[in-house]
């Protein structure tokens, strides 16, 4: 049973654990307007690789818009407003159910893909109206993230001390009981 508990012990440090995830970036989009005035979108799209790529399983993401020197970034409660379908082909906005809408409070909209508006990118001010006559492109890579063995040996301290206990006291160890009599 010692020769168990060791071989669990080493195991655990020799082999750490390992994460992967998919991240997809949005490249920068530049929103240009009839005077002159400029809007950009950036942003990236986490996944872990061991689960489905849908909006609630997002790892990670970061999104903001940029527009009048002031960076409008958006939060968790934005996610639900962005319809995805294909990534993989490295484009945002190409197939008939992608695309997202996003109002920045009461200043102005941000429009993006074939769901929302076409092939085209656009803010919506008051006053403006600026395009990027195109869709998001998009760069991808992957991500490999290590667990260090120090975590995974934590894990696996409940199961020594009870392997320690059966070894103090046999098959025979003392069960701990609750006395509430009341």
């Amino acid at each position: 049973m010692q020769r168990l508990w060791t071989a669990l012990l080493v195991m655990a440090f020799a082999f750490p654990c390992q994460a992967d995830f998919i991240e997809y970036r949005f490249n920068t989009l530049e929103m240009r307007g009839d005077a002159g005035e400029v809007a950009t979108i950036e942003g990236s799209i986490q996944y872990d690789t061991a689960g489905p790529r849908d909006s609630h399983r997002w790892y990670h993401f970061l999104f903001w818009l940029t527009f009048e020197d002031t960076v409008h970034q958006l939060d968790e409660d934005d996610l639900n407003q962005i319809n995805i379908s294909d990534l993989d082909d490295l484009q945002f906005g190409d197939e008939a159910e992608e695309g997202f809408s996003f109002a920045f409070g009461d200043n102005f909209n941000l429009y993006s893909g074939r769901a929302a508006i076409g092939n085209d990118t656009c803010l919506y001010t008051e006053q403006q109206q600026l395009c990027a006559n195109g869709l998001i492109s998009l760069s991808k890579r992957r991500i490999a993230a290590e667990i260090p063995t120090t975590a995974t040996a934590a894990l696996l301290v409940p199961l020594l001390l009870l392997g320690y206990r059966r070894k103090l006291y046999g098959r025979d160890a003392p069960v701990l009981k609750s006395n509430n009599s009341l």
